[in-house]
C-alpha cells in the first residue's frame, strides 16, 4: 500500500505505475506458477504473494471494502476532472514489457517502473477467461480435503474418476 507514496515521490502516480508493476508482477508469478511441470512446487513466495495480494489493500479489514465501494460511488457521481481521470486510471489494463520475474529481482524491477520513461514500455494486458493446471485433474481434484465441487458439463474436467 505504500507503493503509491513513493510513485508519487518519482512523478509517476498519475500514470498508475505502482499499480501496473503489481499487476506485472502478479501476472508474471500466476504464469510462471501454471507453466511448472508435474511435480513441480512453486516458491512459497510466489503462493503467498498471489494469495494475499487480493486482499492486502483491504488490510483484513472488511471496513475498508465497504469504504471503498462507498468511494468508487462517489467518484462516479462527480464529473470532476480528477474524479474522471481516476476512474479511468482504473479501468486500464496495462502491464509492463520491459520486466521479467524470472531474470530480475523486485528492486530492479520497481526501479524500472519509477522511471518517468516507462510509460512507453507499458503493454496491453492479455485477458484470460479459462484456465489449464499443467498437472492432470486428477491429481488436483482427487487430493485429501479437497471437495468436489457440482461442475457444469463445460467446466467439468474430462477426468474419469469425476
Amino acid at each position: 500500500m505504500s507503493s503509491i507514496m513513493y510513485a508519487e515521490a518519482a512523478g509517476v502516480a498519475k500514470l498508475d505505475m505502482h499499480s501496473i508493476f503489481a499487476r506485472t508482477l502478479l501476472d508474471q508469478i500466476a504464469h510462471r506458477i501454471s507453466s511448472l511441470a508435474d511435480k513441480e512446487t512453486p516458491l512459497y513466495g510466489d503462493s503467498a504473494a498471489l494469495v494475499t495480494a487480493a486482499w492486502a489493500p483491504f488490510n483484513g479489514r472488511y471496513r475498508v471494502l465497504e469504504r471503498f465501494v462507498k468511494e468508487v460511488r462517489i467518484l462516479r457521481g462527480n464529473d470532476h476532472e480528477d474524479s474522471v481521470s481516476v476512474l479511468a486510471m482504473a479501468q486500464q489494463n496495462y502491464r509492463l514489457g520491459n520486466i521479467n520475474v524470472q531474470e530480475e529481482d523486485v528492486t530492479s524491477m520497481w526501479k524500472k517502473a519509477l522511471d518517468t520513461d516507462s510509460l512507453p514500455h507499458c503493454e496491453d494486458r492479455p485477458i484470460y477467461t479459462s484456465f489449464s493446471p499443467s498437472t492432470s485433474w486428477d491429481l488436483l481434484l482427487n487430493s485429501p480435503g479437497v471437495p468436489k465441487f457440482a461442475l457444469c458439463d463445460i467446466c467439468r474436467p474430462n477426468s474419469k474418476s469425476w
